[in-house]
């Protein structure tokens, strides 16, 4: 409502002019905004992947109406269908239940089997293999040893494993009643330990033979604390009556697997415990496996602030950095033995690009021959053929569409282009790449990044209210570089979701403050014990930033702000701590109160042991302070964030009397809104909430038979 006052002599009229609602028809082309726009691109190819012996390699590319798998070969150019589209759209949909098109193949990845006769892809935490001559798809999952987090294993489902031969045959290596056994090859017992006990058994997932057979190793597990999380299903799309439902769910401070890794030569009757003097608080081995050759190993570490490679030997004493400067290595992707040769990726190596570009170098094991292999202005995302001998890249920015390129690995020159996407329909659609923006942060000298996205019918002359979409988790870094505006998940929250939000009449942006990763040690440890932060100082001046330069960039009235998970914490954070600045928020599936939360990903960030930081943290603890108004969306099935952790905010803000909303989902998982459950019912709620929290706008009467 706008109040207008009229005067007439000795008259004053007040008189209340209600804002048009939007229309109905409005909220729902932003509604289906992906949808539309999803099929607009052509020839954007996604990430490729090679054959084992790296002359020939598959990858997933826009085509009209919807994306098709192609194979190509290395040293000739031969384009052709990777398989028979519409066999395995059969196949699938005649065993999950779910209607899939040749075009709309819900997998952007696969593997060839059964030499090329089947190909395996993930989907949906499923395993499935589709054969090529007839329509049959198949679960192909492995059941393994489930652990929870990677910390502990259920011992409640614990898979039987059977005998595990030795590379020459003259051995076989099981657990039985807690205990190792070596037999030979006429299954006479040959060693066998005696240590083995319920509370200090031999994990039977975990025996590698040495390549020679001489040995094997395996690891002694100490079980950790096994905490349960207890879930109730209130509305089963198979019966009337409410499930329950239990998950492994260790958190802070309980007691996680210890595992101790052993050695034991059949030869020579004996098991040795291996010294963990390199790890002195082992815990969880995942996997274990035997070193080829002796030359030491690659170590990366931020020891002198940024993240660097390092040469140790295989005693652990000589150390050698092999790369340095003011830059951070992100990702190794292989390292050559035989040619002495590491291949890695990295970011903020070139002045004046953007620091999260990530360009892909190679060097020496012994710090030689340092060598750059791609420069352009633009993130690059590479794929290393197993030979070592080529790489594929592809190079984006998001005002720049994907280029697809091979390359040859020892100086980066080009082969040919493989694909260069077409955006020419999307652009005509109404799409804008979003706008870079950067502001210094909190310390005056570091430059904070961020995108801007606007709507597409933008007036600068117009003044626009700004929501936010946060996520201020120190694990990774969440402004979108490359061009891919749709996410790689169906209902992806990446640029198109702000774009939806846009489009209804706001500003809509995403930064990465200090507390986040990718950047200097020093960005990162703001983070350190101090979650609740969220890089919010840094945040509010790139805010103030961006007022200061562009007009129609509207703070004055407050912001709105919106998050999942850690975002949804944060969220919370926002209203709580910094009430004169965030005055809307919309938080999903947040963990509130970090003793709450799995154990893996807070005592990684909080530390342990549990101390005041965890509670200096919590939004739940300091619900009292909340002013503005925010809505509360979770799944009931959350098996990432237990969903008491939102019902204990839920609880705190009534004791605190406070106003709020609530939408709990029943049967949503962490990702509701985002990728699972009913996407659109929950998005629209967002809509609704900020269109009349933020712009004061009536929304439509969505209850009303139309």
């Amino acid at each position: 409502m706008t109040l207008t006052q009229l005067v007439s002599g000795s008259l004053l009229l007040v008189c209340l002019v209600a804002q048009s609602a939007p229309d109905r028809a409005v909220i729902e082309r932003s509604l289906d905004l992906r949808e539309n726009w999803l099929p607009l691109t052509r020839n954007l190819m996604l990430e490729p992947v090679w054959t084992r012996t790296g002359d020939a390699f598959h990858y997933k590319l826009s085509v009209e109406g919807g994306f098709l798998f192609f194979r190509d070969q290395v040293y000739q150019s031969q384009t052709e269908p990777a398989f028979d589209h519409q066999l395995v759209a059969t196949g699938l949909s005649r065993v999950t239940g779910q209607d899939y098109t040749a075009l709309n193949l819900p997998f952007d990845r696969f593997q060839y089997a059964d030499d090329g006769q089947s190909i395996r892809f993930y989907l949906h935490n499923i395993h499935w293999q589709c054969q090529l001559q007839v329509a049959n798809c198949q679960d192909v999952t492995e059941q393994r040893q489930p652990s929870a987090f990677g910390v502990v294993r259920d011992l409640q489902q614990q898979a039987a494993s059977g005998p595990v031969p030795s590379p020459d045959g003259n051995y076989q290596a099981q657990v039985s009643g807690h205990n190792l056994l070596v037999l030979d090859q006429q299954g006479r017992l040959v060693f066998q330990t005696e240590d083995g006990v319920s509370s200090n058994f031999y994990d039977p997932q975990l025996i590698r033979w040495a390549p020679d057979s001489s040995a094997l190793a395996l690891v002694r597990v100490q079980p950790g604390k096994a905490r349960y999380v207890t879930r109730v299903l209130s509305a089963p799309a198979d019966q009337l009556e409410p499930q329950v439902i239990q998950q492994l769910y260790p958190k802070p401070g309980d007691a996680v697997d210890v595992d101790q890794p052993v050695l034991v030569r059949p030869a020579d009757k004996t098991a040795i415990d291996i010294p963990t003097t390199l790890f002195p608080s082992p815990y969880r081995i995942d996997s274990l496996a035997w070193q080829q050759g002796d030359q030491g190993v690659v170590w990366l570490s931020e020891r002198d602030g940024w993240s660097h490679l390092y040469w140790v030997d295989s005693a652990g004493q000589q150390l050698q950095q092999l790369t340095q400067g003011n830059w951070r290595v992100r990702q190794v992707l292989a390292v050559d033995e035989s040619s002495g040769t590491i291949w890695f990726t990295a970011s903020g190596y070139y002045p004046g690009q953007d620091p999260y570009y990530e360009h892909l170098f190679r060097v020496g094991l012994d710090g030689s021959d340092f060598t750059t292999l791609t420069e352009g202005n633009a993130h690059h995302e590479v794929t290393l053929s197993p030979d070592y001998q080529h790489f594929i890249l592809r190079y984006s920015r998001v005002d720049l569409p994907y280029v697809a390129e091979l390359r040859q690995s020892h100086d980066g020159s080009l082969v040919r282009e493989l694909a260069r996407a077409d955006i020419s329909q999307l652009s005509a659609a109404g799409f804008r790449p979003p706008q870079p923006f950067v502001a210094k942060g909190r310390d005056g000298e570091t430059d904070i990044w961020g995108l801007i996205v606007k709507p597409q019918n933008f007036d600068p002359d117009q003044a626009y209210p700004v929501i936010e979409n946060i996520y201020a988790g120190p694990h990774d870094s969440f402004v979108p570089k490359s061009f891919w505006p749709f996410g790689f998940h169906s209902g992806g929250d990446k640029v198109i979701g702000m774009q939806a939000m846009a489009d209804l009449g706001f500003i809509v942006v995403q930064i990465d403050g200090m507390g986040t990763a990718n950047r200097s040690k020093a960005f990162h440890d703001v983070a350190w014990q101090d979650l609740v932060d969220s890089g919010f100082p840094d945040r509010i001046l790139w805010h103030q930033a961006a007022a200061k330069q562009f007009p129609w960039y509207n703070i004055e009235d407050g912001m709105g702000i919106y998050g999942a998970s850690a975002g949804g914490q944060s969220t919370v954070a926002a209203l709580l701590f910094h009430p004169e600045f965030y005055k809307v928020g919309v938080a999903y599936a947040g963990c509130y109160d970090n003793r709450m939360d799995k154990i893996s990903w807070n005592e990684q960030w909080l530390g342990y042991p549990i101390g005041s930081q965890y509670a200096a943290s919590s939004v739940v603890e300091q619900a009292h302070l909340l002013q503005g108004q925010l809505l509360i969306i979770n799944g009931e099935q959350d098996s990432n964030v237990d969903p008491a952790s939102t019902m204990q905010l839920v609880d705190a803000l009534i004791r605190a009397d406070k106003d709020f909303d609530l939408l709990i989902v029943p049967g949503g998982e962490h990702s509701v809104g985002r990728s699972s459950g009913p996407i659109r019912y929950v998005q629209r709620r967002q809509f609704d909430f900020f269109l009349r929290h933020l712009k004061q706008q009536d929304t439509p009467d969505w209850n009303r038979v139309q």
